[in-house]
């Protein structure tokens, strides 16, 4: 986990269960996240920060990646411009090379590339949104996003980001959706409003069986 304190010291902490928490890394960085999360990858673990710009006209994302055979070194430290202000930046499961960005006040998604080089523009995903303030999540499977708006819209990942269901879910007048998911299966989306209503749908999503069998396999995987 990471904790940051009211000075900026940032720990980065290995809890187990039963055990005691070890602070792998202590940093102190003159900058404030909007905000971070950490993505696992099979070789290395990164901590991913989207920080604001100083000139409010385009913001950061910086990238510490540590080893996970040696939690003694920072990795590599990586730092990406972005093109504009961003509202949120989404992990996908499984990857630290690419994350979901939505801009401030947009109603598209885009797939960025964080590259040696820089920022790559390798998607844009449209919405079924009305409004422009979007925020979205990533289980590896689905992309899902959520606004002010009450609408929740549901992508297949795997599929070029294909819109799979999208439905409304609360009122805009009451500040729209809080928090959005969809189970693993493409069975169910759960939704949650500024009113503390938890909304459930059925989505009618048809699957292949080579879909199907890629699910089992995966939630097998999972369980094991």
């Amino acid at each position: 986990m990471i904790i940051i304190d009211v000075d900026l010291n940032q720990f980065l902490i290995s809890c187990q269960p039963g055990a005691q928490m070890t602070v792998l890394h202590h940093f102190k960085e003159d900058f404030s996240p909007k905000e971070f999360f950490i993505v696992e990858s099979r070789t290395s673990l990164s901590v991913m920060y989207l920080v604001k710009s100083e000139n409010q006209v385009n913001d950061k994302i910086l990238k510490i990646s540590i080893e996970l055979d040696n939690f003694d070194a920072v990795a590599d430290w990586q730092e990406f411009q972005l093109v504009s202000t961003y509202n949120t930046i989404i992990p996908i499961f499984g990857t630290t090379e690419t994350v979901y960005g939505i801009r401030s006040n947009a109603k598209l998604v885009e797939m960025l590339k964080l590259d040696m080089d820089g920022i790559k523009l390798l998607d844009v995903v449209d919405t079924p949104h009305k409004m422009k303030h979007i925020e979205g999540w990533n289980d590896g499977r689905h992309l899902v996003t959520w606004s002010i708006d009450g609408i929740v819209g549901i992508y297949n990942f795997h599929k070029n980001n294909k819109l799979l269901s999208s439905f409304v879910a609360g009122s805009r007048h009451n500040f729209g959706i809080k928090k959005a998911k969809c189970d693993p299966r493409s069975n169910f989306a759960i939704a949650l409003d500024y009113s503390g209503n938890l909304i459930c749908s059925k989505l009618n999503v048809e699957l292949t069986q080579d879909e199907h069998r890629m699910i089992e396999d995966e939630m097998t995987h999972f369980e094991s």
